[in-house]
């Protein structure tokens, strides 16, 4: 293994540190230390960009969120054309459901990068962040479509919050939206969503079918031994709770947010706890769904009350007066 071999002949470079940093990110997943020997590489290596980028992209799944972001920063003043560094804040910080620091970093950075397409991506997630659905579906119709996370979670998302959900079913025939759903992680998303995307439509028939197959995909996939696991899980407790077998839902969330909890990934903890609060939810369990929405919309990474808003995968839930008064939006910012 390379990575032996270095720690044999020259355990003390950066560039050693930075690879056992990258390890523990990577195969332990193991944050903290990952993010303290990106510390000491960086200290050793002040100028490399690519460096302090990964430091910030450990850091953000640990408690140190604004450190997270300070490395951005700092990343971005070191090289001014590293848009990589630009577009993870912005999606960081929308995760954070910061947007008016999103919006200040996307101004900045587009206007260098007219063509950076995570940033036009964003651009429109912000504008849902905001319950601007229709600026934010003029934008993605004017995307030419890549495969990539920003535009992967705008695509299959977008056609639910218009309410066209013929469109969220057709936006899978999309060869680049299509593609990330056969990563691991990913397995049963897209029978997931079309399955939603005909249950609201009233068409139980079809919506079965793609559950079921969703829940064969699922199962029938060896497990990877990673976070991957957790995030298929979610979606087999997110498609139990669809179909109405809520004793698999609850049991299966529960094992999914067991493998993934906030305090061992910040980010990925808090989007699975966000993901069970909606299994809660769906599965009946409105006191404990409750309590999880109103732990998920306190920071660093928490829900936008516009999203809760507008998307018609939580309108069983608008008959709870404490739900509706949780996720009530401020007023709709133009900006």
């Amino acid at each position: 293994m390379a990575l032996d071999r270095a720690r044999e002949l020259a355990p003390e470079l950066p560039e050693t540190i930075a690879a056992e940093a990258e390890f523990e990110y990577r195969i332990k997943q193991d944050f903290p230390g990952a993010t303290e020997l990106f510390k000491a590489a960086h200290q050793a290596l002040p100028g490399d960009v690519d460096i302090l980028h990964r430091l910030a992209v450990a850091q953000r799944r640990t408690p140190d969120v604004q450190g997270a972001l300070d490395s951005f920063q700092l990343a971005m003043e070191l090289d001014a054309n590293h848009s990589r560094s630009a577009s993870t804040m912005v999606e960081t910080l929308l995760y954070m459901d910061e947007l008016e620091r999103a919006e200040a970093v996307i101004d900045r950075w587009i206007l260098r990068f007219p063509d950076a397409r995570d940033l036009r991506a964003h651009r429109a997630t912000l504008h849902l962040g905001h319950g601007d659905v229709e600026t934010a579906l003029s934008l993605f119709e004017n995307m030419s479509p890549w495969v990539g996370s920003a535009f992967f979670s705008l695509a299959t998302n977008i056609h639910f919050f218009e309410r066209n959900y013929p469109g969220a079913i057709a936006v899978w025939d999309i060869p680049e939206v299509a593609e990330p759903a056969e990563n691991r992680g990913a397995i049963g998303t897209r029978e997931l969503y079309r399955a939603w995307a005909y249950h609201l439509m009233g068409d139980r028939d079809r919506s079965l079918s793609e559950a079921r197959r969703g829940i064969e995909l699922i199962t029938t996939a060896a497990p990877t031994e990673s976070y991957s696991d957790a995030f298929e899980l979610a979606t087999l407790a997110t498609i139990y709770a669809l179909v109405g077998t809520r004793e698999e839902a609850l049991a299966t969330i529960d094992r999914a947010s067991a493998m993934l909890p906030v305090g061992g990934d910040q980010l990925f903890g808090s989007i699975m706890a966000q993901g069970r609060a909606l299994v809660l939810a769906m599965a009946g369990e409105r006191e404990a769904a409750l309590d999880e929405i109103e732990r998920q919309l306190q920071g660093p990474y928490r829900f936008n009350k516009w999203l809760l808003h507008l998307d018609p995968r939580w309108d069983f839930f608008r008959d709870d007066e404490r739900f509706n008064r949780l996720v009530a939006p401020e007023e709709k910012n133009e900006f």
